[in-house]
């Protein structure tokens, strides 16, 4: 069973997100933070030398995020 967390985020950011839709990039706020999160995940477990793992090996958060979009 999945959980939810909710976040906060400045507004200021959530207006840049919201362009971002506008020009169709993404379908909602929550797409574009799955993504960004996703890619961040990824890029410090490489900067730690953690993504050596194969795809059965892989965290869970960044097994979901891929699933979710």
């Amino acid at each position: 069973m999945t959980k939810w967390r909710t976040v906060s985020i400045r507004s200021e950011l959530v207006d840049d997100i919201k362009k971002l839709i506008e020009l169709g990039r993404y379908s909602s706020v929550s797409e574009f933070v799955h993504e960004a999160i996703r890619f961040r995940l990824e890029e410090v477990f490489k900067s730690l030398k953690l993504c050596t793992f194969s795809p059965e090996e892989a965290p869970e958060s960044i097994v979901l995020a891929q699933k979710s979009g």
